[in-house]
């Protein structure tokens, strides 16, 4: 079912009204007004400008510092005939930018060589080793940086050193020193963040330093203008795959590049498309560079070396470019493979740490790990667990781990990572992603100090998703009129994301399970008193989910344009739903909050209120004070005039005038008309059988023995605590006899706990020589006392994980028990076969099968 954990939060406040003249400037249309305006587009002026790109106003990049000192060093060099070497990033933002400017200096014949260094041998910016090789191999006079440098300090000065003069184009977040080049081209350093050129990226850089010295050098401008032209679709590539912002000269770029690259001339993108299996007539747009070309060159930096993609853009020669796309779209396939294998590495070596239970950040790391695969796989973490991922891979021999982190919008990681920069061999990055290199020896005290840092940080709020509402869709607004509308916004992407929709109040006329593993769901949308239908895509929804056709439901989505045998229809591609029945929650716009329907699993728990003629009554304690003398006080007159049990098990209870003959555990437990939870039970599945056994009229929530204080604080024994209370039982059981014999579940019971938390301490207890234990068929576990002394710490034994893990299986889901709305909770009994036990991390949405 759908992610109770989702925020649907509104980019400006709902109901926002545009201005008459915004709306004049937009078509008349007060919905692409109110688009515009979310995305700071407040003027007529500035709107008309954002929709009409032939009237946008290109920023000459002689407004980059330092790009006349470039290009005053390039025209020396140009003169004199020296050898140039172009070193660019091995990302898809590099890549793009070495091909712009190795095809410029082609274009002016210029002695020009290209290098992109190893991911994993060499890592990001200027290499000392390459450095001083190129610089005598290559014979190189004048460094180029693209995507790369501006913290290269010392390798610029190494250079120098060398006689080898620098120029750093770059876009990446300033050092306190810049290096000792000729020129540093960098829109940072315009110092002013509302500059149309600040949003650069590599490739926008070097774009913008050959339109710039082709402008100077050139005696055709025609045919450079054509030759500048023909780079565009490099630029729009670089932008779109390096995540850079979508507004201003960006936009415009990309913009241009998209109609150059829709042409389909350039070989090497061609057989990207071709091996990817994109229709050849289908129009390419920014989602195609970030989905299907962007992946594929990125593959070769991450699992192979990144000049072959230098090479293979800018091939002339068809065979070439075949052959090395069939390389790429098989080095794709082994991305994902990859992926998938580190993912579930991850999940695992999560889940036997504990989870997130008591940390707000996933940091682990492995030998076997692919460091150009394990950024993706963070990405993917996050999008799971919703906090900051750092995943590490360990060089045994170097005794050095290197990371790639991604985080979440609450944590800056740059910012925060900062200050712990004298834990770092190397470090860079910003808000939302970066990396570092630590040695082996510092690196528990930094996961110790990083753990503490986030668990004050990241906040329980921060951990829940947000999903961005761009604004709410009437029925009749979802036509192909709507969509043309939304393509004068195109290209989307950072900054400028494709509007996301609420579509509220539908029904589920059909649907169907798509793809090989029916992962994915389609839906027939309805509306009543509207004959007209619409399809729906939800991609990843969940090949054992359905919804419920005699519901109501409202989505978030994209509209879009469906093609299909010469047939064009409207269609919404699904990112999450509610149920529109009964229950409400809250979704924020900015500061204010805006009630509409919660999500449909929540629905699902929440059916019916506690005084309806669905079941029995339930009846919430446990946030009252006193709570002990309160039940006893409660007991008095139940106990003389109705069938009552108390659900207690473990130690017992101090309740005031306590009839101890109304106790009752699970496996003692009989139909009464009022059953008082004072006890949680420890899982599920015991909470269903103590329902279906007892059958109660009304059902009174407590759990007292787990609370402390006023504030209703859970309280739950550490795993050493709860060892400890396992021994003394079986102790006290083996003081007169020479074995004890027990079945799991009654054993369970005895010491309020599930069947694998006694089982996995038991097998600890006796690993360690505390107790000797065998199992039988008839008897179940039988136990003796140990035959050796204990030595040692318990926690050293690798049983001690598998106990700690179902240990805190069990408090978590009385911590669930002890925070979740009743009625979520009345649900189970009401359906008890819909649900599962609630994980660690996410209690609420685990329940939902």
């Amino acid at each position: 079912m759908a992610n109770t954990r989702n925020i649907w939060q509104f980019r400006g406040s709902e109901g926002f009204k545009p201005a008459p003249e915004l709306t004049e400037a937009t078509q008349g249309s007060p919905l692409l007004a109110t688009l515009l305006h979310q995305r700071g587009i407040n003027t007529p002026e500035a709107a008309r400008e954002f929709l009409n790109f032939e009237a946008y106003k290109a920023t000459s990049g002689l407004e980059l510092p330092d790009m006349d000192k470039a290009i005053t060093r390039i025209c020396k060099a140009l003169e004199a005939k020296e050898n140039i070497l172009i070193y660019g990033d091995f990302d898809v933002d590099g890549i793009t930018g070495t091909s712009i400017l190795l095809e410029t200096f082609r274009f002016l014949g210029a002695n020009v060589s290209y290098y992109i260094p190893d991911r994993a041998k060499e890592g990001h910016g200027l290499n000392s080793a390459a450095a001083i090789r190129l610089a005598s191999t290559r014979k190189a006079k004048l460094v180029i940086t693209t995507d790369t440098g501006i913290t290269d300090f010392n390798e610029v000065s190494l250079l120098k050193g060398l006689g080898v003069d620098t120029i750093v184009t770059d876009h990446h977040e300033l050092p306190e020193n810049l290096p000792p080049s000729i020129a540093n081209v960098n829109p940072r350093l315009l110092k002013d963040p509302t500059h149309p050129l600040w949003v650069l990226c590599g490739a926008g850089v070097a774009y913008k330093l050959s339109e710039v010295l082709l402008d100077k050098v050139s005696t055709d401008k025609k045919l450079s203008a054509k030759f500048l032209e023909s780079l565009l679709d490099l630029v729009a590539i670089g932008t779109v795959a390096d995540l850079a912002s979508l507004l201003k000269d960006n936009r415009h770029l990309v913009w241009q590049g998209l109609k150059v690259l829709n042409k389909r001339q350039r070989l090497g993108v061609k057989e990207i498309l071709a091996q990817a299996g994109t229709n050849p007539e289908a129009v390419l747009t920014s989602e195609t560079v970030g989905f299907t070309i962007g992946p594929r060159l990125n593959a070769l930096g991450r699992l192979d070396n990144a000049t072959e993609a230098v090479e293979y853009i800018t091939a002339r020669d068809v065979e070439k470019a075949k052959n090395i796309a069939a390389h790429l779209e098989h080095l794709n396939r082994k991305r994902r493979d990859l992926c998938d294998k580190i993912f579930i590495e991850a999940e695992q070596h999560l889940n036997a740490a504990g989870g997130i239970a008591n940390q707000r950040v996933i940091i682990m790391g492995s030998a076997g790990w692919h460091l150009g695969i394990i950024g993706i796989v963070a990405s993917r973490l996050i999008e799971k667990y919703h906090v900051p991922v750092m995943l590490m891979v360990i060089d045994e021999e170097k005794q050095l781990a290197r990371c790639s982190a991604r985080s979440i919008p609450s944590f800056n990681f740059h910012e925060h990572m900062t200050p712990l920069n004298h834990y770092f061999e190397e470090f860079g990055g910003h808000a939302a992603a970066g990396g570092f290199k630590i040695k082996l020896e510092k690196l528990d005290a930094f996961k110790k100090e990083v753990i503490e840092l986030t668990n004050r940080v990241v906040t329980d709020e921060a951990m829940r998703p947000i999903i961005n509402i761009d604004a709410k869709l009437q029925w009749s607004q979802i036509n192909p009129h709507l969509i043309e509308l939304l393509n004068t916004m195109a290209p989307f992407g950072m900054d400028n994301p494709s509007p996301k929709f609420v579509v509220e109040s539908v029904n589920i006329g059909a649907q169907k399970q798509l793809g090989e593993d029916g992962r994915h769901m389609k839906f027939i949308l309805t509306n009543k008193g509207d004959k007209n239908h619409i399809e729906a895509l939800y991609w990843n929804f969940g090949a054992r989910q359905k919804l419920d056709t005699a519901g109501k439901y409202s989505f978030v989505a994209v509209p879009e344009i469906n093609t299909f045998n010469g047939s064009s229809k409207v269609q919404l591609i699904v990112e999450d739903f509610q149920s529109s029945e009964k229950v409400k929650t809250e979704v924020k716009a900015q500061n204010t909050v805006i009630p509409i329907a919660q999500t449909a699993s929540a629905a699902l728990l929440a059916q019916g209120d506690n005084n309806d003629n669905n079941g029995p009554r339930w009846i919430d304690h446990r946030s009252r004070d006193n709570v002990e003398a309160f039940v006893g006080q409660l007991m008095l007159p139940l106990q003389d005039k109705k069938s009552v049990a108390i659900f207690h098990e473990g130690r017992a209870p101090e309740i005031p005038f306590l009839d101890k003959n109304l106790l009752f555990d699970r496996s003692a437990i009989q139909k009464v008309d009022e059953l008082i939870f004072w006890d949680l039970p420890p899982a599920l599945e015991v909470l269903q059988q103590v329902l279906a056994t007892a059958q109660p009229n009304v059902i009174h929530f407590v759990g007292g023995k787990y609370q402390q204080g006023t504030q209703q604080v859970p309280v739950f024994p550490s795993e050493q605590q709860y060892l400890k209370a396992i021994l003394q039982t079986v102790n006290k059981q083996l003081a007169n006899k020479p074995e004890w014999a027990v079945a799991p579940d009654t054993l369970a019971a005895q010491l309020a706990t599930t069947p694998q938390v006694a089982l996995n301490g038991l097998t600890l207890l006796s690993k360690a020589g505390f107790i000797q234990t065998r199992f039988t068929d008839t008897q179940g576990v039988v136990m003796s006392k140990g035959e050796t002394t204990p030595a040692g710490d318990l926690t050293q034994h690798i049983e001690f994980l598998a106990y700690k893990e179902a240990l805190r299986g069990v408090g978590q889901f009385r911590h669930w028990l002890l925070t979740t709305p009743l009625d979520t909770i009345r649900a189970l009994y009401q359906a008890p076969a819909a649900y599962a036990t609630p994980s660690r991390q996410e209690p609420e949405k685990a329940l939902i099968s």
